[in-house]
Order: structure tokens, then C-alpha cells, then sequence
């Protein structure tokens, strides 16, 4: 269950990539589903009337957004069956915000979605990101997360391992390393859950 999880937190944390690529080429799936019911079904009398072009387009790219939207609180959901964890606070010796650092990989990934010029391109990149992104266990940092007040913080051992935490609360040092609800998502990552600031 566990790589399951992980593989859709990792899609979670590229999808916008897709989204803003969509957007991009000018793809409308509502208004190409549209004009398959007008060329189709042309007896239907729910086709008398078909709303405009730009309304179809609009619409179908903030359903791009809204499956983010669901494809990262799926990811939410899923952390229930990830295991519990405690962490001892005394076998870390510092802790650092690190929102900043992965701000650049998810706009290097939208640099990426804006300048590929074909679909095949695009898919084949993304598959290869995904693929990376899984074997480096590196960026399970969802952006939309940001939006609902996550943050990822790394904390130092005693040993000099870093681990991830992402969390609501504000870790101001090692004696804030106090959670409830803290999963485990690899050996080096963890997500507090079901928790206010």
C-alpha cells in the first residue's frame, strides 16, 4: 500500500505540470465532447442549444485544476493506511524550513509544460519525471499543499541523516518536534496529518 501511495503523492506533486500544459495547447474537452454530441447526436433535444466556444474552453480548463484538486486530496485520504510514527526529538540537532528549495523543481516542471511543442513530447517527459521522481524519493511535496498551509521542513539527526517532515505547525526548532497523527511516507519522509497550526 505504501508504494501505492507514494506513486500518487508523486503524481499529485506533478499534475499541475499536466493541467498548465493543457492550458497551454488551448485543449477543451468540454467543448470536444460538444461538438462529438452536435456531430452524433443531432436529435437530441438537449442540443438545441449549445453554449458558446469560450464558455466550453473556460470551463474545461478550471476542470483541469479541480482534478488537482481531487488527485491531491486523494492523496490526503490515502494517509490513513500509512503507518503511525513518533519522532524523538532529542536524536535531532537542528530543523529548517525548506519550502524555498523545492519552489524551483515545480517551476522548472512548468517551464517544461509551456515550452514542449507536441504531445508526445510532453507525455514522454512526464513519464520520464515521474519514473525519476519515484527511484529519488526526493519530491513528495504536493504544491497545492501550500494552499492548504503545509510546509516541509528537513530536520537534521544526531547522525547527520535529513529527514522530511511536511506539517502545518510552525517548527521553530528541535523542541517543536512534537506530532500527532505523523505518518510515514519512505524512510526519510513524513506527513502530520488531521492537524491545525
Amino acid at each position: 500500500m505504501t508504494h501505492l501511495y507514494r506513486l500518487l503523492l508523486i503524481f499529485s506533486s506533478i499534475s499541475l505540470t499536466v493541467a498548465i500544459f493543457l492550458v497551454n495547447k488551448g485543449v477543451s474537452i468540454l467543448g470536444d465532447v460538444n461538438a462529438w454530441a452536435l456531430k452524433n447526436l443531432p436529435h437530441m433535444p438537449v442540443m438545441e442549444w449549445s453554449p458558446p466556444d469560450a464558455l466550453l474552453t473556460s470551463m474545461s480548463y478550471i476542470l483541469y485544476f479541480l482534478a488537482c484538486l481531487f488527485i491531491s486530496s486523494s492523496g490526503f485520504f490515502a494517509t490513513r493506511w500509512l503507518s503511525e510514527e513518533r519522532v524523538d526529538e532529542a536524536s535531532f540537532k537542528s530543523i529548517e524550513l525548506v519550502n524555498d528549495t523545492f519552489l524551483p523543481i515545480y517551476l522548472a516542471y512548468f517551464f517544461v509544460a509551456l515550452s514542449t511543442t507536441n504531445y508526445l513530447s510532453f507525455f514522454l517527459i512526464f513519464g520520464l519525471v515521474l519514473v525519476f521522481v519515484y527511484r529519488s524519493g526526493g519530491a513528495y511535496f504536493d504544491p497545492i499543499y501550500v494552499l492548504r498551509g503545509y510546509k516541509i521542513y528537513a530536520a537534521i539527526s544526531n547522525k547527520d541523516v535529513k529527514s522530511y517532515i511536511i506539517t502545518k505547525k510552525i517548527l521553530k526548532g528541535v523542541g517543536d518536534l512534537k506530532f500527532e497523527g505523523l505518518r510515514r511516507v519512505n524512510d526519510f519522509t513524513f506527513i502530520e496529518i488531521g492537524v491545525t497550526k
